[in-house]
């Protein structure tokens, strides 16, 4: 329905209805979508390496001002791949039974996180209700229990980052920590729009965060992003140690550990090419701790999982969260005496910092609440 509404909307362009008279109208075609908007719309077209033109999604939004078609066209995009990479799908895959079984990978990804397919209920499409879609058995809920910022917590601990460290050890937001340092600014005076910066240096340093990346999502000029990363550097300099040493670890031994023992193989740190050797060590600065994150959530599952009473199952993993179903009479118990304890005891060598969960219970995996777990609202 929203397709077709969509779609509708274009007809009242008199451009787009004689692109469908003398063209043929199809929107799934890219030959005649770049007629539409090189042709009938005029834009300045972007070709490939190969000489092509490109219609590609990056495109699009670098355009979406030149035309008000070009946005409708974004929109209806991302609708149809949902239509038709996932809800078309959707039936096919429900069992006898009346549930969706999906195929759970055990080190399905390189860095030893669980992967899904059939459907991946890792990567749910996030228009419209579709999670919605995926409820409890009648007379049972969800419980969501995620790690917060177990990555970033993993990070600090390897790293030996005193101010991330600090912040962990005495409930404050890391990201606020963060920008406070960069912006050298007490921590109450930290705007909304400095931890905004802070929170993606955070998230982006492992994983070859550059200066133009910072210009283009704040809308910002090149050398005031540039100030922004070399400040973060500078007043968080044992993350560059600790990235200086997994380069050295890498190149040394073309291969890296994580806290818990398991290797990646990186050979192409050798390569002649720059860009795949500089893939590589990111790669290693990126695995011990998406492999730690992984084995610390791994571990909790398995001990919830013994634990669960009769009715009780583990539903779904999410990277850093786990999706209970239990009854509704069993919420609160099952949440206070065995997800949150199973999950925030949690150890992994070398952690510094205490665990945190964030926890969601509902009726959908769409539509869930969260939970202050001192109080009865978990109930």
């Amino acid at each position: 329905e929203d397709i077709l509404a969509i779609e509708k909307e274009m007809e009242t362009f008199r451009v787009f209805q004689l692109w469908k008279e003398h063209e043929g109208g199809n929107l799934n075609s890219n030959q005649q979508m770049s007629t539409l908007l090189f042709g009938y719309l005029g834009l300045k077209a972007r070709r490939t390496r190969e000489g092509n033109t490109t219609t590609n999604k990056e495109f699009l939004q670098s355009v979406k001002g030149h035309h008000p078609l070009v946005p409708l066209i974004l929109s209806r995009r991302k609708l149809v791949k949902v239509v038709t990479g996932f809800l078309k799908k959707l039936p096919d895959l429900i069992g006898d039974d009346g549930h969706v079984h999906a195929d759970w990978n055990l080190g399905g990804a390189r860095t030893w996180r669980l992967s899904c397919s059939n459907p991946n209920l890792q990567n749910l499409p996030s228009i419209g209700p579709v999670k919605d879609l995926f409820v409890p058995k009648i007379g049972c809920a969800f419980i969501e229990a995620d790690f917060s910022q177990v990555e970033l917590r993993i990070l600090a601990s390897l790293a030996d980052e005193p101010s991330l460290l600090a912040a962990f050890a005495e409930g404050r937001d890391p990201h606020t920590a963060t920008a406070a340092k960069m912006f050298s600014v007490p921590i109450e005076k930290v705007t909304e729009e400095q931890r905004s910066r802070g929170k993606t240096m955070n998230f982006g340093c492992v994983y070859g965060l550059k200066p133009d990346t910072i210009e283009k999502k704040f809308g910002i000029p090149i050398e005031e992003a540039m100030d922004m990363y070399l400040s973060f550097w500078q007043k968080l300099p044992k993350i560059r140690e600790w990235m200086n040493a997994q380069r050295d670890e890498v190149t040394a031994a073309k291969a890296v550990r994580s806290p818990f023992g398991k290797v990646r193989h990186l050979p192409e740190v050798t390569s002649e090419e720059e860009n795949i050797r500089e893939h590589a060590i990111r790669q290693a600065c990126n695995f011990p701790i998406q492999s730690a994150a992984a084995d610390i959530t791994m571990n909790a599952m398995v001990e919830i999982d013994d634990l669960l009473p009769k009715g009780a199952r583990i539903a779904a993993q999410v990277h850093d969260s786990i999706l209970v179903e239990c009854k509704d009479s069993q919420t609160h118990s099952i949440l206070s005496e065995i997800v949150l304890p199973c999950m925030r005891g949690q150890r992994m060598p070398g952690l510094k910092v205490p665990l945190d969960v964030q926890v969601k219970v509902g009726y959908s995996w769409g539509v869930m609440e969260d939970v202050d777990d001192d109080s009865e609202e978990a109930s």
